[in-house]
C-alpha cells in the first residue's frame, strides 16, 4: 500500500483526513461503512483505511455530489475512480512489506489483504517474514489474554479452542521464539477497536493456566509470557524477570499443578502459591512482582464461593461470566507495591461495584482496614476446615 501524496488532496479529501485523525480509525469505519466486495486499502501514516468507507466520507462531505450518485460512487469500482479524482490511490498487498509499530487496520481480513498468511489463526508468520505475529482480539472473546502491559509481563493465551492446548502450529512457533530469543509482534484490539501493531514483545517464559475451551469443557490452557522491548534490535528484559520466566517453566515441565485441576482443595491452591522461589513473589518499590500467582487467585475464588467477600456489599451483579462463575475480581489488600504478599490471607473477592469503593470510594481507607481482617479470618477458616 501506497501512502496519499498529501499536495495532490483535494479540499474535500483533506477534510476527510483531518476527520480519520480526529475520530481515530475505528470509530471512522463506523461512520462510513464500507462495501462488502471491497478488498482495497488506503494507508494514511499508520493507518490502512477500506477504499469504499473513505470514498463514503468524501461523498458525505461533498455537498455538489446528488443524492441519486452517492449510492453508486460507493461502489467499489466507482469508488476507486472518485477517490482518484481526490488524489488519493488505494492498493492491495504487492509484495512483502514489514509492518511498523503502530500500523492499524480494522481486521484480520485487511491484515491479511496488506501482508497476507493466514487470515484467522492467533498466532502466524506472514509469507516471506520469519517473525511471528500473536493477535490479541478483545472483541472475539474466545481467549482470556492478560491486558497489554508497558512496563510488566503479560499473559497471552496460547493457540487452539477445543480440548487441552499442545505445542504444535502457533504455539510451536512461539516455543521456537523462546527458546531461539527471538522477538515477537504484538498486535491487539481493544473492545470496539482496530487491530493494531502495538509492540516489540519478547517470549520470557510459560506456563499451565485452566480455562474453557470453545465447546464450554475445561481444559489446560498454555499462557505465554510476554514483555514488551524497545525494539527488535535491543531486546532488553530485567534479569529478574527472565528469573521469573525461567521459574514458570521450570513449574511447567514438572507437570500442571492444583491451578489446573478441576477441582482442587484450597489447601492445595494455598500451598501452591506460599511455596513459590522468591523471585516470583519478591515485591519493593523499585521491582514489581511480575506475575501473580494463578493459585492463589483461584484459591480465593474457590472460597468465596461465587459471592462478594465484603460483609457490606448490596448486591452482586446479575450477570454471569461464559463458564458460570459469579462476576468477581480478586484484589489485594495491601498492594503488591507496597509490600503486600500475593497470597490468600492478603487477597479478598470483591464483586465490582464494591472494588471499585474499595479503591477509590469515599470511605477506602476503612475499607482497607477492615477487609485486612476479613482475609485473614477467612483464609484462617478455610484452613481449620482442612477443605
Amino acid at each position: 500500500m501506497l501512502e496519499p501524496t498529501v499536495g495532490r488532496l483535494s479540499q474535500t479529501a483533506q477534510l476527510a483526513v483531518d476527520e480519520l485523525y480526529t475520530s481515530g480509525l475505528a470509530q471512522f469505519a463506523r461512520q462510513h461503512k464500507r462495501q462488502k466486495a471491497d478488498d482495497q486499502l488506503i494507508r494514511f501514516g499508520q493507518m490502512a483505511v477500506p477504499l469504499t468507507s473513505m470514498a463514503a466520507a468524501i461523498i458525505r462531505l461533498n455537498t455538489d455530489i446528488t443524492a441519486n450518485a452517492r449510492t453508486d460512487l460507493t461502489a467499489p469500482i466507482n469508488a476507486e475512480r472518485l477517490l482518484g479524482e481526490h488524489g488519493l490511490d488505494a492498493h492491495t498487498a504487492g509484495g512483502f512489506q514489514s509492518p511498523e509499530v503502530g500500523d492499524q487496520f480494522l481486521s484480520r481480513t485487511d491484515v491479511w489483504r496488506a501482508y497476507g498468511g493466514d487470515r484467522n489463526a492467533g498466532i502466524i508468520r506472514f509469507p516471506g517474514d520469519d517473525v511471528v505475529n500473536c493477535f490479541s482480539d478483545d472483541d472475539s472473546g474466545s481467549y482470556a489474554d492478560d491486558e497489554p502491559s508497558v512496563f510488566e509481563p503479560f499473559g497471552y493465551r496460547g493457540e487452539g479452542l477445543h480440548g487441552d492446548q499442545k505445542f504444535i502450529r502457533g504455539n510451536r512457533r512461539l516455543e521456537e521464539a523462546l527458546q531461539g530469543g527471538s522477538v515477537i509482534r504484538f498486535w491487539h484490539r481493544p473492545l470496539g477497536g482496530a487491530f493494531t501493531f502495538l509492540y516489540w514483545c519478547a517470549v520470557v517464559g510459560r506456563r499451565w493456566d485452566r480455562g474453557i475451551d470453545a465447546d464450554g469443557r475445561s481444559r489446560k490452557e498454555i499462557v505465554w509470557i510476554l514483555h514488551k522491548v524497545s525494539d527488535p534490535l535491543n531486546v532488553e528484559v530485567p534479569e529478574h524477570v527472565m528469573e521469573v520466566g525461567r521459574a514458570e517453566i521450570a513449574n511447567m515441565n514438572a507437570g500442571p499443578g492444583p491451578e489446573v485441576k478441576d477441582s482442587p482443595s484450597y489447601l492445595e491452591l494455598r500451598h501452591r502459591a506460599i511455596d513459590r522461589d522468591p523471585n516470583q513473589s519478591r515485591h519493593d518499590y523499585l521491582v514489581r512482582r511480575p506475575i501473580r500467582s494463578r493459585a492463589a487467585r483461584r484459591a480465593v475464588l474457590l472460597r468465596a464461593q461465587n459471592k462478594c467477600e465484603a460483609p457490606w456489599c448490596e448486591g452482586m451483579p446479575v450477570d454471569r461470566l461464559e463458564s458460570g462463575e459469579a462476576i468477581l475480581e480478586v484484589d489485594h489488600v495491601d498492594g503488591l507495591a507496597g509490600g503486600g504478599d500475593d497470597s490468600p490471607s492478603n487477597m479478598v473477592a470483591l464483586c465490582p461495584n464494591c472494588h471499585a469503593s474499595k479503591t477509590r470510594g469515599k470511605y477506602a481507607k476503612s475499607w482497607q482496614r477492615k477487609l485486612v481482617e476479613i482475609a485473614r479470618r477467612n483464609d484462617s477458616a478455610m484452613m481449620q476446615s482442612g477443605k
